[in-house]
């Protein structure tokens, strides 16, 4: 009786143990939909050689590029929630989209120009030739200039 015991004993332990034990999630593939397009905006999608015409159906995935004209302005609106605003003569590239405490880390890279970036949780971090700009659970106005 004391071995059955004993045997459930550990068998339920395992269970508990396993059932414990969920994968890691995989970070939310990132997206972003540009709208409020005024001026001069170009994207170009991952492994693309060219720019082209942004329209307000576009969906940028990672590692797309968007480029403003001296007139281009565009909103872009992440599928984490965050926005982001992008002014005339900016260029920058939509890096990643991790999973971390407390959300989703969003990474850009902005080689020239100036963005403006409103969270929904999580953080984002803006890399220019300068340094890394972050925003934790507020908003910012990294500015690149070229």
């Amino acid at each position: 009786m004391k071995r059955k015991n004993a045997f459930l004993f550990v068998f339920l332990a395992i269970v508990l143990v396993l059932a414990a034990c969920k994968p890691k999630a995989e970070a939310t593939p990132l997206s972003a939909a540009l709208s409020e397009l005024t001026g001069t905006v170009d994207t170009k999608r991952a492994g693309e050689e060219t720019f082209s015409p942004a329209s307000a159906d576009t969906v940028l995935e990672v590692n797309g590029q968007v480029q403003t004209g001296d007139d281009g302005r565009v909103r872009l609106d992440l599928s984490s929630g965050t926005i982001i605003r992008v002014g005339p003569s900016t260029f920058f590239t939509l890096t990643g989209n991790d999973e971390v405490e407390g959300g989703l880390a969003t990474r850009i890279k902005l080689d020239i120009g100036k963005v403006f970036i409103i969270l929904n949780g999580g953080s984002a971090d803006v890399e220019t030739p300068s340094g890394v700009a972050s925003v934790r659970g507020s908003y910012m106005t990294p500015l690149q200039k070229g």
